[in-house]
Parts: C-alpha cells; structure tokens; sequence
C-alpha cells in the first residue's frame, strides 16, 4: 500500500474547520486558531512526536510491531489503505 507525501518533506497540509493543521489524514501539527500557520510550518517536526518517528524510521511495520509486542495482530487485508491502518494502530500502540 503506498504512503501518502513522506512525513518529514511536507507540501501540502490541510486545514479543518476547527483549525486544526493536518498533514495527512489524522496527524494535527497545531492549529491556526492558537498559532500563526507560518509558525505551526516552521516548528514542524515530525521525529518530535512517536507515531511519526517510527513511520519514518520503520514504516507501517513499525507500527504493527509495536502492536504485536501488546499481543495485537492484524491483517493488512483488513484495511482499506496504510492511513486507515496507521490511524487504528495508533490508536491501540
């Protein structure tokens, strides 16, 4: 399944309603309702937070990894897509 743009060389982000900064499908970098946009851009990074840094470093098998080690297994075929197995992951590792 393929990534989205790698979490550490950005070009896009989206913004939600409620101000949140997204750089892919459930990862808030801030919110322009707290902080300027160019700022939340400018202190972006993403080996600061844990999810990201394993993606970055291990890939989706990082995150799966750290599932196993809780005594969680799951089926890639069960997902739609890496981002909705990254989200479900993260919330359980």
């Amino acid at each position: 399944m393929p990534y989205t743009e790698p979490l550490d060389s950005i070009r896009s982000v989206s913004i939600k309603p409620n101000g949140e900064v997204m750089v892919c499908k459930d990862f808030s970098i801030g919110n322009i309702k707290e902080s300027d946009i160019l700022e939340i851009i400018n202190n972006y990074d993403p080996y600061n937070n844990l999810y990201m840094d394993i993606i970055l470093k291990d890939g989706i098998q990082g995150l799966l990894k750290k599932a196993e080690d809780k005594g969680v297994f799951i089926e890639e075929k069960e997902f739609f897509s890496t981002c909705d197995m990254c989200v479900y992951l993260r919330k359980i590792v």
